[in-house]
């Protein structure tokens, strides 16, 4: 039907990859990714992921540099039933130093999420 993926792992990669979904629909959104798992996205064709950390930048720079990248930012979400906004997101005092770790990599970051 045309829908795209957030997937969290490359089990999860995997999976919508089996069903016909292809790679450029996907996008990897587990903010705290094993470098392998960085290398299989990149092996794989799936060239969307998130950040919401310096080391995470730093990361990406070493196993897939050509990912455009969205930075995860945390929210006010604490009426919500599930407040992720507790555990992951960059802060807003945070924003800036990311985006310029970011550059200084080369890295592409194309939005926000």
């Amino acid at each position: 039907m045309g829908v795209n993926f957030d997937c969290a792992s490359r089990g999860e990669i995997d999976l919508v990859m089996s069903i016909g979904v292809t790679a450029d629909r996907i996008i990897y959104a587990n903010p705290c990714k094993p470098k392998a798992h960085l290398n299989y996205a990149r092996e794989v064709g799936v060239n969307i992921s998130v950040f919401d950390g310096e080391a995470e930048l730093y990361k990406i720079k070493e196993c897939h540099p050509n990912c455009k990248l969205l930075m995860r930012i945390a929210t006010d979400d604490s009426k919500s039933m599930c407040a992720f906004s507790v555990k992951f997101g960059a802060r807003e005092n945070q924003w800036q130093r990311l985006l310029n770790v970011a550059k200084s990599l080369d890295l592409n970051v194309v939005g926000v999420r």
